[in-house]
């Protein structure tokens, strides 16, 4: 990767990540992860959000130019659980669910609830969209 901006970081980690869906979001969310990527010495915070965000443009990118390859609700969640070293007995004390609810929602067998898109968003700091199916 080589860097193609100077953009401030400490405004960078103070931009909520969102669901990518257009070029000009896409190229703004490079920008943010490449500052970030670039950046020496990261904190615990500038990590997760690198993290957040390159899991973001994943989507986009599986989306957009990917044959038959699509980032779902679930294949995130896995991706950023297991970036951030959560376990399913986390988003049960969370209260995402039961442990049987938490294990059928990582295993693709149940759908993520609005209300717990919205919790799982508080948990890895980034929109409630990331965790809702929505066909493009």
């Amino acid at each position: 990767m080589t860097r193609t901006t100077n953009q401030n970081l400490t405004d960078i980690t103070n931009i909520f990540p969102f669901v990518i869906k257009t070029e000009e979001q896409y190229n703004k969310a490079l920008s943010i992860t490449e500052s970030l990527f670039f950046k020496e010495n990261r904190n615990q915070e500038e990590e997760q959000a690198l993290d957040v965000w390159t899991v973001l443009i994943e989507m986009y990118e599986n989306q957009q130019f990917s044959l038959g390859s699509e980032a779902t609700p679930v294949s995130i969640l896995n991706t950023l659980m297991e970036s951030q070293g959560i376990t399913q007995a986390d988003l049960v004390r969370e209260e995402i669910g039961s442990s049987g609810v938490v294990s059928e929602i990582v295993n693709n067998k149940r759908t993520i609830s609005n209300k717990q898109a919205k919790k799982l968003a508080k948990i890895f700091h980034v929109s409630p969209e990331v965790f809702i199916y929505f066909d493009y």
